[in-house]
């Protein structure tokens, strides 16, 4: 943050792209959730990734249940897809945007 010059949270991109798809993950801490961070980033992540042609798919994952994250990916444009088990999270939800959907 830089007028408080401090971390707020972390993101990137998890493993190599594997057939054109690519996953975004972010973080914010808890203090400065709710204040537009974590779209900004999701938005960012997500057009950075579809600025290589290679990619035709962006995805995210979050736990099974309504929360900012869920929010946040909606207003980036994923849809929900699907409800998976992860070996180390146990279930949840899958979201992807194509780049055909990406509006950015």
């Amino acid at each position: 943050h830089k007028k408080d010059k401090i971390l707020i949270g972390s993101c990137g991109y998890k493993g190599s792209p594997e057939d054109g798809m690519v996953e975004i993950g972010y973080e914010i801490i808890e203090s400065y959730r709710e204040n537009g961070y974590g779209t900004e980033i999701a938005q960012v992540l997500i057009k950075n990734a579809f600025d290589y042609p290679e990619v035709s798919m962006v995805q995210a994952h979050t736990l099974a249940e309504e929360n900012a994250s869920t929010r946040i990916l909606t207003k980036c444009g994923l849809k929900w897809v699907e409800e998976i088990e992860d070996e180390e999270d146990g279930w949840i939800w899958r979201w992807i945007i194509e780049r055909s959907d990406f509006k950015g």
